[in-house]
């Protein structure tokens, strides 16, 4: 009996990693993102000057980033995104860019082209309408280099 309730919360468990994926994000020679809905476009990466546009945001990294992890290979840069998820409030919509060689990931919104985390104290609150994001300072993205 204890068998069969661990395998149907095994299932369950899995349903909701299935239920949601990141999509992949092409990042084409002259810098465009393509795959994001029409309200996130145009959209564009610039991997040597770590700048970032979206629907008419825009967002330029801090040289600490530039400096280190410029190139004009996207090769080792991988872009997913999800705009598709719950979210109220949990997770807003973004776009996750990662330069593996570096070990490097930050998270940015789409609706703002800002990077952001989740404030970890308030993942505790039952109610998720307490779950607060902050924006991430330039101290905070240079950080992420460590």
């Amino acid at each position: 009996m204890n068998r069969n309730i661990a395998l149907l919360i095994g299932i369950l468990l899995s349903l909701d990693v299935i239920a949601h994926q990141d999509k992949i994000i092409q990042l084409t020679k002259d810098g465009e993102l393509k795959g994001l809905p029409d309200s996130y476009s145009p959209a564009f990466f610039d991997s040597v000057k770590w700048s970032l546009k979206i629907a008419g945001n825009h967002f330029v990294f801090p040289s600490c980033v530039s400096d280190i992890l410029n190139t004009q290979s996207h090769d080792g840069i991988s872009i997913t995104s999800s705009w598709y998820h719950t979210r109220a409030p949990r997770m807003p919509n973004y776009l996750h860019i990662k330069v593996i060689s570096k070990r490097f990931s930050v998270v940015v919104g789409l609706d703002d082209a800002t990077p952001f985390e989740l404030d970890a104290d308030t993942l505790k609150y039952q109610d998720s309408s307490k779950v607060k994001y902050r924006k991430l300072t330039e101290s905070d993205i240079c950080g992420l280099l460590k």
